[in-house]
């Protein structure tokens, strides 16, 4: 009966979107891939809005056969209540037949960043058959498949991703990865279509290149060391050049997004100088690299939102990055990876102790696995040489979290700040800020850091 009823709200709220869209036309911006949608999709709705267009975006990662109408039709999840969905349906009527609706009714937005995401085959090709975007935009397409237990390959999500651009309307644009010569070849099925490539110390249309982790004094001097406040980077296009800095987060995963809503930004017809004065003022999705202040003078980087091999690898390479006395690294199961995920597991404790540092010396440094799945990635760190000593499993986040809390006050209590940084990451269902709540310095402030602090999510186990 549920599936039932879904079908019927899909089909139902999937009518109101087309209807919506040809009544007011808005320009459609489409942002797909495997890695750095959300981020991206924020970026570039908050460039466009700084510019002064009035533009709304895919909440949350609503990229599904659901949340794409809900952004289109401005209106909120009802999750599992079935009198919400009607009235969505009903609210979703009157934008297509104001005679049905009251009141004063609001401006429609002169644009639309939507996050797209694929879950089957067909996903998006049956998508691009009615939204048509004027730009499209690939992030990246992990050569590690995600999400292979729904696709028959990694050839077949790739396919599935490229139906996007070859998707974009007569006189659409595209914006793609300079570095990934298995996207750029979907120009050649568009060749109409202008196209902005984007990469990060790379050749391409819009650059950032010499990105550097900026380090700052902690403002209530808790830290006495020097910790990571962001990032800093020049952003290139055409012949100029503009020194920028983002602050609160970590790792050149957020100049790649940065790099690709300029892209976006450009296309849609914002001047460079503008998009670069916008950077500075962005502030990225929560669990996506967020420095955050720990507990006892720790710095958590709380990259809890979700995990896949190339997402975990990034994120290790700026923990081995980042300067501190002692690194930690949470780290949960990777979800949706089928018959690969034992090895990329295994493969991820690999990067764990290379991260650490093993080898060059004695360590200090911890690894907390969260999860069954998980388990490999302590197996893969004790066969590179970490100590089993320094390596913890658990079954579930909160359990990490608290044997973390309690180890870091009894060290605190015994020899003062260490100088901890604090890598967070896992699988949505991994449930890892948890971990993330648990060390928070202000847990009061936790629905302002952390992902998934609504109601709904709090109330799951």
């Amino acid at each position: 009966m549920k599936t039932f009823f879904k079908k019927i709200v899909t089909a139902a709220l999937l009518w109101e979107t087309r209807a919506v869209i040809k009544k007011h036309k808005p320009a459609i911006i489409a942002i797909t891939g495997s890695v750095g949608k959300t981020s991206t999709k924020d970026a570039a709705y908050h460039i466009l809005a700084d510019a002064g267009v009035f533009v709304r975006k895919s909440e949350k990662s609503f990229n599904s056969e659901i949340g794409l109408p809900l952004t289109v039709l401005g209106l909120q999840n009802a999750w599992g209540n079935p009198v919400g969905w009607v009235q969505n349906i009903l609210l979703g009527l009157g934008q297509v037949y104001p005679i049905l609706g009251s009141g004063t009714r609001a401006p429609y937005p002169k644009c639309l960043v939507l996050e797209v995401g694929a879950d089957h085959l067909g996903d998006i090709e049956g998508l691009v058959k009615w939204l048509k975007p004027d730009i499209a935009a690939i992030t990246a397409v992990s050569k590690v498949p995600v999400h292979v237990e729904f696709f028959p390959s990694p050839e077949a999500v790739l396919k599935e991703k490229l139906a996007l651009p070859r998707g974009v309307r007569s006189g659409g644009k595209l914006v793609l990865p300079a570095n990934d010569p298995s996207i750029l070849a979907v120009r050649a099925d568009v060749p109409d279509a202008p196209c902005l490539t984007f990469g990060v110390d790379c050749q391409a249309d819009v650059m950032t290149v010499s990105p550097e982790i900026v380090y700052g004094t902690d403002e209530k001097n808790i830290a006495t060391f020097k910790k990571p406040v962001g990032m800093s980077f020049v952003l290139k296009y055409e012949a100029k050049g503009i020194k920028v800095s983002i602050i609160g987060v970590v790792g050149t995963q957020h100049i790649h997004s940065i790099a690709a809503a300029a892209a976006i930004a450009l296309s849609y017809g914002i001047n460079f100088e503008a998009v670069a004065a916008s950077i500075p003022k962005y502030q990225a999705p929560r669990g996506r690299m967020n420095i955050l202040e720990g507990i006892v003078g720790t710095v958590l980087v709380d990259d809890s939102y979700n995990s896949s091999p190339d997402a975990l690898k990034e994120a290790l390479s700026v923990l081995r990055e980042i300067q501190s006395a002692r690194k930690i690294a949470v780290l949960g199961d990777m979800m949706e990876l089928g018959k690969f995920s034992a090895e990329e597991h295994r493969t991820a404790g690999e990067r764990v102790a290379e991260a650490f540092g093993v080898g060059t010396g004695i360590t200090a440094d911890i690894l907390v696995t969260v999860g069954i799945r998980a388990r490999d990635i302590a197996e893969g760190a004790m066969a590179a040489g970490l100590s089993k000593d320094m390596i913890h499993s658990f079954d579930t986040s909160v359990e990490a979290g608290e044997w973390l809390r309690n180890l870091l006050h009894k060290e605190s209590i015994l020899q003062g700040d260490s100088g901890t940084v604090i890598l967070i990451k896992g699988s949505q269902s991994s449930r890892m800020e948890r971990v993330s709540y648990a060390l928070l310095a202000d847990q009061s402030r936790a629905a302002e850091f952390l992902v998934r602090q609504d109601a709904e999510w709090l109330a799951k186990k």
